[in-house]
């Protein structure tokens, strides 16, 4: 009986419920919901984000235009765009990856 099994068993008898371990692929599982649970709260702060600074032209991402200083120092918004960037690929990777972990958990 691995630790994940013993945590559940334990977890179950305490709640009074069955004692029985969780479905099979219990390990990749439980990863696969803590990665979807990242990939939630990664959406929410998203949304926020991008709710927040979404007033202006920072958000738009098109254009191909150069919003830098003189000095070359990338701005404020520049910064939040990169950033929102960054943080779309990795909620995409964080959601595929949760979900070639649920196929392989199933099998």
């Amino acid at each position: 009986m691995s630790l994940l099994d013993t945590v559940f068993t334990n977890l179950a008898q305490a709640a009074g419920g069955p004692s029985a371990p969780p479905a099979s692929g219990g390990g990749l599982a439980v990863f696969a919901n803590i990665l979807i649970v990242l990939a939630v709260l990664l959406g929410v702060v998203l949304c926020l984000v991008i709710f927040v600074t979404g007033k202006g032209d920072a958000m738009s991402g098109g254009g191909g235009s150069v919003r830098t200083s003189f000095k070359g120092k990338a701005g404020f918004d520049d910064q939040i765009s990169n950033w929102t960037f960054m943080g779309g690929i990795a909620f995409m990777a964080l959601c595929a990856l949760a979900d070639i972990l649920n196929h392989w958990a199933a099998r």
